[in-house]
């Protein structure tokens, strides 16, 4: 296993071990900071599929842009497009945690993103004299 994929799958195993310790770790901690189990559990999940974009979005970048594609068309790719693509499969992940383990609808998210906006350009306050 490559050094720069290492680090990422013990992170990674490690969030996956303490988010099924229910008793041992979620419930203390959830105690100790006064909240729910459950919200406790989500960002630990949350860590945990983070980490699993980014290792994606690096295997991606390294192994298949950066090592298949330029062995397949023997020509060196640029790195923007691997830049680009991490970006896109980071988002696409952040998107699929926020759906999937916070239980947020996307569409709400773009809404918000999208009043946001609009609030910024769409008003002008008047002068004072």
């Amino acid at each position: 296993m490559k050094t720069s994929y290492r680090w990422l799958v013990i992170v990674m195993v490690v969030l996956i071990m303490l988010s099924n310790l229910t008793e041992g770790f979620i419930q203390p901690i959830a105690y100790v900071l006064q909240s729910s189990s459950r919200s406790v559990w989500e960002f630990v999940a949350g860590a945990a599929s983070l980490v699993l974009t980014l290792f994606v979005a690096r295997f991606i970048n390294q192994e298949f842009i950066h090592g298949y594609v330029e062995r397949t068309i023997e020509a060196k790719v640029p790195q923007l497009i691997g830049t680009i693509t991490s970006g896109v499969v980071i988002f696409i992940g952040c998107c699929l945690i926020l759906s999937f383990v916070f239980g947020r609808r996307i569409a709400q998210v773009k809404r918000t993103a999208r009043a946001t906006h609009d609030f910024g350009h769409g008003f002008t306050l008047p002068l004072e004299n």
